[in-house]
């Protein structure tokens, strides 16, 4: 295998693991949370969807828009877009730090399942990071 056929190997490498994160982050709602605790429509009411204050309502804003970001920043990346991975990081690095301004009684995993999609969105956050810093794809974000 030559060099170049690697470097071509890596790059679907890395668009593929792109593809799954976004497969993943995209599916995580559906087979979590949404299945395991259904409430009926009578039940349905503002407290219910974005909790009892307006903290909730805060923290249900700002995740949704650190949400755009990340996919926007994956779609980026896919491109090779070197502005993708300073959105990357940055979206990253919020995700993870809601995790200390988040109550805990809020944080749920509800089944095992989504435990396992949680995890290899973590792992694939991982992956991402060392590929767009420490591999050779590092010079595609070059422009």
């Amino acid at each position: 295998m030559t060099v170049e056929e690697n470097k071509i190997d890596i790059e679907k490498f890395f668009k593929r693991i792109i593809l799954l994160d976004v497969l993943i982050e995209v599916s995580l709602p559906l087979f979590g949370g949404m299945i395991t605790q259904y409430v009926s429509p009578e039940e349905v009411t503002m407290e219910t969807i974005f909790g009892n204050d307006m903290l909730d309502l805060f923290l249900v804003i700002l995740i949704l828009m650190i949400l755009i970001f990340h996919f926007i920043s994956l779609y980026l990346l896919y491109k090779f877009k070197s502005i993708g991975r300073k959105i990357y990081v940055l979206t990253s690095v919020l995700f993870y730090g809601l995790i200390f301004v988040i109550p805990l009684q809020d944080i749920l995993i509800t089944d095992r399942f989504e435990y396992i999609l949680e995890s290899t969105t973590s792992i694939l956050t991982g992956v991402i990071l060392a590929m767009i810093y420490l591999t050779d794809i590092r010079e595609k974000f070059k422009n």
